[in-house]
């Protein structure tokens, strides 16, 4: 047996070939790690990973990959999922950490993931996709330059084009009824890419997709927000940011522990 496609294809293949020619990536969903731990940012610009995922993680993209089959006709069952767990963060299974809690559990919790992966999907197809229409675009690659040597790219999780909708998938533990600044930023930021594409876009929606608790099963919130200029303006200006720091360090080494410095507080 295969580890589904959907699964296991490989992260950031779109930009191998750009990043291995020395080429800098700046990635729509990393605007919450520039502000809040920039060092961590800059680790992973520069080709050294700072995380190698959790049981939330893990279960979220095991979400995102059965949403992606479901829009495709295909499926991604829990066996898949097994599978592919056991495949690729045999690791991280194996890895005791401290939860919120204290207690000692596995980084990769498996039957953490597989006990909400189908609640979750199941939730989703029900008060999602059954109610609204399959997007124009999922699991779309978008790429907006920078400048010479950088671009903005990264996987939309969908695009509706008659009402110009950017759509993103986030998996949660508890009910969430607003977007939060790095996730606006991170969907405005797609949308600008849309947009140099000559792409109408209107809004972004992020659907919520939470897990079951010990009292309610779980359950999808859709929020909409309207794109505004002034939101399109402050995302330009943190792209801006991420720019014009790396240039700096490039320009001045010694400044890296400055500029991308740890964030003693961001985790409080």
């Amino acid at each position: 047996m295969e580890v589904s496609k959907y699964l296991s294809s490989p992260y950031g293949i779109e930009t191998k070939e750009f990043r291995e020619a020395g080429g800098i990536v700046l990635s729509p969903s990393s605007f919450s790690k520039f502000h809040n731990t920039p060092d961590e940012w800059y680790l992973d610009r520069i080709g050294k990973p700072t995380f190698d995922a959790n049981s939330n993680t893990v279960l979220g993209n095991a979400v995102h990959g059965a949403i992606d089959a479901f829009w495709n006709g295909d499926t991604v069952t829990e066996a898949d999922v097994k599978l592919w767990v056991e495949t690729h963060y045999s690791e991280q299974m194996e890895t005791v950490v401290t939860n919120y809690q204290g207690q000692e559990v596995p980084k990769v919790d498996i039957e953490f993931v597989l006990a909400n992966f189908m609640p979750m999907f199941e939730a989703w197809k029900h008060e999602y996709a059954e109610l609204y229409p399959k997007p124009d675009i999922t699991e779309g690659h978008v790429s907006l330059p920078i400048q010479d040597g950088m671009i903005m790219a990264g996987t939309l999780d969908g695009y509706e084009e008659e009402r110009g909708i950017v759509i993103d998938y986030k998996t949660c533990g508890a009910k969430k009824t607003t977007i939060s600044t790095g996730y606006r930023l991170q969907l405005v930021a797609y949308a600008i890419a849309l947009k140099a594409q000559g792409k109408e876009v209107n809004g972004i929606r992020i659907v919520y997709i939470q897990r079951p608790t010990k009292r309610l099963p779980a359950r999808v919130h859709i929020v909409d927000e309207e794109l505004t200029q002034q939101m399109i303006e402050a995302t330009k200006y943190s792209i801006g940011l991420m720019r014009d720091s790396w240039n700096l360090v490039q320009d001045n080494p010694e400044l890296a522990p400055v500029v991308f410095r740890p964030n003693p507080v961001a985790a409080w």
